[in-house]
């Protein structure tokens, strides 16, 4: 087994969508892996009917705590019929930032003002609960 790498001083990060499909296969090795990789903060990419990586929110937080690495942000997609449980389990796992990949299908076709209202007001509810949203929008070429 490799030696662990010595934790830099600067902070590292990596999301874990580079490695889902060892996350998916063996997600407690693979977080071990990192950490003696040295990496010191990850973004969870795999949440799914209130789990991450098929467990619940506070034992994935634990696990990573466990670790000493910090979860610091998931990217998840919703909508407004998800979006009290997504805020829900989303500060029972520890994260403080949620990256949008994309907004709901029926919200890209036209995003007239009453879309825009329901965007801003799904963000007020995430940031009222300490969760910094940050949307991925297509740039203008």
């Amino acid at each position: 087994m490799p030696s662990q790498v010595p934790k830099a001083d600067i902070k590292t990060g990596l999301a874990l969508y580079t490695v889902r499909d060892e996350m998916m296969k063996d997600p407690d090795g693979t977080l071990s892996a990192i950490t003696r990789t040295g990496y010191n903060w990850v973004e969870a990419a795999n949440y799914s009917n209130g789990l991450f990586y098929n467990q619940k929110p506070a034992v994935f937080r634990n696990k990573v705590d466990s670790l000493g690495l910090k979860l610091i942000s998931s990217h998840c997609s919703f909508s407004s019929e998800n979006i009290d449980i997504i805020v829900s389990d989303t500060v029972e796992a520890g994260i403080s930032y949620l990256v949008l990949p994309s907004l709901p299908v029926s919200w890209r076709r036209t995003l007239t003002g009453i879309k825009r209202q329901q965007v801003s007001s799904i963000v007020q509810t995430f940031s009222s609960n300490r969760i910094h949203v940050k949307p991925i929008l297509p740039s203008r070429a």
